[in-house]
């Protein structure tokens, strides 16, 4: 779950902090305080989530080569290790999304639409896994496990979106588009760094192998 790290770190906070005052003014009646403070949490999660997330996924293979690429695994385990990595982390914003949706209903005291938000999610996720399943080749069906994950996260955040914008008159959608869309162009210079990636420990573990693969 090493993927999951910049949302457990800067996410999990944000939900902490703002759950007991979206519930606050919930109870009060305020529902554009608990749109703002919703929008707040996402565009407060995603400044460090979404260039995570991006970042992560451009440096996946690199990374897992300096990690695992030593003892018993190989050069090419190691790279598929960081090509499942880099596909899980594309799901991270709308995992990130999907959680703070979630806490919005809790904060209105529903804890039934969320559950069956859930379901829908679980579904979505348990068919995508079988369609990999049944068309991707056996060697690339983990990675597109990650697919899967990525896809029913996204699938249960419009569920719960347009369920919480019927109800509170909106989300504040178009400023939290945009400011996800300033914060991976924003991380697009630090994915570039990626083909200038090429450190000591990595030329010292391609070395290991019987052939130095070109790096990718």
């Amino acid at each position: 779950m090493l993927f999951q790290l910049p949302y457990a770190i800067v996410a999990i906070s944000v939900i902490t902090a703002l759950l007991p005052r979206m519930s606050a003014n919930a109870s009060d009646g305020r529902y554009d305080l608990v749109r703002s403070d919703f929008s707040t949490g996402v565009r407060l999660g995603s400044v460090i989530v979404a260039p995570a997330a991006l970042v992560l996924a451009v440096l996946g293979p690199s990374v897992a080569i300096v990690m695992f690429a030593w003892g018993n695994t190989n050069l090419p385990s190691a790279t598929y290790f960081g090509v499942v990595f880099a596909v899980f982390s594309l799901g991270l914003v709308p995992y990130m999304l999907f959680q703070l949706l979630l806490r919005v209903f809790y904060s209105l005291h529903d804890s039934k639409t969320p559950a069956l938000v859930g379901v829908a999610t679980m579904i979505a996720n348990v068919g995508a896994n079988l369609i990999a399943l049944a068309i991707v080749p056996s060697r690339d069906v983990v990675a597109a496990l990650g697919i899967g994950f990525g896809l029913a996260n996204l699938v249960g955040a419009a569920l719960a979106w347009r369920i919480l914008s019927r109800r509170l008159g909106g989300l504040g959608g178009h400023e939290i588009g945009r400011s996800l869309l300033r914060m991976h162009a924003a991380a697009v210079p630090a994915a570039n760094l990626r083909t200038l990636h090429r450190t000591d420990r990595q030329r010292r573990v391609l070395c290991r192998g019987k052939s130095r693969p070109r790096w990718p």
